[in-house]
């Protein structure tokens, strides 16, 4: 497991990590989303990131690289960030295929409760998205 990987997994509670191997793989795949999405160098604060039956699904913060804050300027969320219309948010849901973590469905800059009815539209376990 790279450096990056284990710096992601200790910041998650003990309670989240069900599998280390599996939880650092979640993460990765859903930095390298949102990162290709945005178009620029981040990294994600996770706040919630659970798996289980081959799905994840991660709750977490937009961060610069550092661990500063993120600047949107430049990005497709620039004018709604701007504006209060988008947060530092992201919500992403992933399913093992192949023995690869695939993004199903995320939302970046998140202000609702963007993954309400996904258990049910992609068939996940609802456990999923019960958050502390």
């Amino acid at each position: 497991m790279s450096g990056t990987l284990r710096a992601m997994a200790a910041l998650l509670p003990a309670a989240a990590v069900a599998a280390p191997a599996d939880t650092a793989a979640v993460l990765q795949a859903a930095q390298a989303a949102v990162q290709h999405d945005l178009q620029r160098p981040l990294r994600l604060q996770p706040g919630t990131v659970h798996v289980a039956g081959g799905w994840g699904f991660v709750l977490a913060e937009l961060r610069a690289p550092g661990g500063g804050t993120l600047d949107l300027a430049g990005t497709r969320l620039a004018d709604a960030a701007r504006e209060g219309f988008a947060s530092r948010q992201v919500a992403l849901l992933l399913k093992q295929r192949s023995g690869r973590w695939q993004v199903v469905e995320q939302r970046i800059g998140v202000t609702d409760v963007a993954w309400e009815g996904w258990a049910e539209r992609h068939g996940a376990p609802p456990s999923l998205f019960v958050l502390p």
